[in-house]
């Protein structure tokens, strides 16, 4: 069945439902964008340019999977926190998932918006 999804051009992560992305695993589902390594090089930016100067507050507008703010909350120093914003409800529910499967909920509010 994943030859065929795979012939069919699917990408692989909707294919596996998850993906490594920089120090974390989330969950990927269609028809969400799927995590790139391109992006996996702004995490390590952010995490270099905010060193280690206390907790960072940010936001993530788009926040898909939620694969870049919860890359970095787990990159940036404890206590920092994400609100992430989507149009989707699938996005708010994978990216939800996503936070309480890394630990992360507690740092990492989202919301649906119009």
């Amino acid at each position: 069945a994943h030859i065929k999804r795979r012939q069919t051009r699917e990408p692989v992560q909707y294919i596996v439902g998850a993906w490594g992305f920089h120090d974390v695993e989330v969950l990927v589902e269609a028809p969400l964008l799927v995590p790139r390594p391109e992006t996996e090089e702004l995490v390590d930016l952010v995490a270099a340019w905010w060193g280690s100067d206390g907790p960072a507050r940010f936001a993530d507008a788009g926040c898909g999977t939620g694969c870049l703010g919860l890359a970095l909350l787990n990159a940036l120093p404890a206590g920092s926190s994400c609100v992430a914003v989507d149009v989707s409800p699938k996005a708010v529910a994978v990216s939800t998932a996503n936070a309480a499967r890394l630990g992360l909920d507690g740092a990492y509010a989202v919301s649906e918006t119009p």
